[in-house]
């Protein structure tokens, strides 16, 4: 009882997390290739269809193999996928480090 309890909770938020996307006529996603990334790239596509683009930043910080999971998982979803260069040690709040940061 409690297994179809939390499976129908998930499938309620899903269906959330879909209703919201179809409030948009287009849909970027920011893929780092993570589950949850990952799964709201797949909703984007399902309910978007090509209006919907996958974005990841490359940069000295991302992990090995990272991108090249990014790119699999864009492929497999069918999700056009960007691939952006930044460099963030440009931005003095990033190098600097402090305890309250937020990334």
């Amino acid at each position: 009882m409690k297994l179809e309890n939390k499976s129908n909770k998930l499938e309620r938020k899903i269906e959330k997390v879909q209703e919201n996307l179809k409030k948009h006529r287009s849909v970027l996603v920011a893929l780092s290739g993570g589950v949850d990334s990952t799964l709201v790239a797949f909703l984007a596509k399902k309910v978007v269809g090509n209006k919907a683009i996958a974005v990841t930043a490359d940069s000295m910080t991302l992990p090995l193999g990272e991108l090249e999971e990014s790119k699999k998982i864009a492929k497999k979803i069918g999700i056009k996928h960007l691939t952006i260069k930044i460099d963030e040690t440009c931005n003095l709040d990033f190098t600097r480090n402090p305890p309250e940061r937020c990334y």
